[in-house]
């Protein structure tokens, strides 16, 4: 159907611009937590790997989405 294919566009643009714009660590926050390369990761998960408290995972994965809007927004704009 067209909305998959418009779907996966989306999809790539975002992550796209999450490499262009996002550090390796904020990166593996995101895809991890949203299960973006397999299974979800909860906070807990994340802060063990990372060795950081649950609420800085947390900030981190706010600053990167926050990145991510910000860029997907100026790129609106040009359209």
């Amino acid at each position: 159907p067209p909305q998959d294919h418009q779907v996966e566009m989306d999809f790539e643009v975002i992550t796209g611009i999450m490499d262009e714009v996002c550090t390796a660590r904020e990166i593996d926050i995101i895809r991890s937590y949203y299960g973006l390369d397999g299974e979800a990761c909860i906070l807990d998960d994340l802060s063990a790997k990372w060795m950081l408290c649950r609420e800085r995972i947390r900030q981190i994965r706010e600053e990167a989405l926050a990145k991510i809007r910000k860029e997907l927004s100026k790129r609106e704009c040009l359209v």
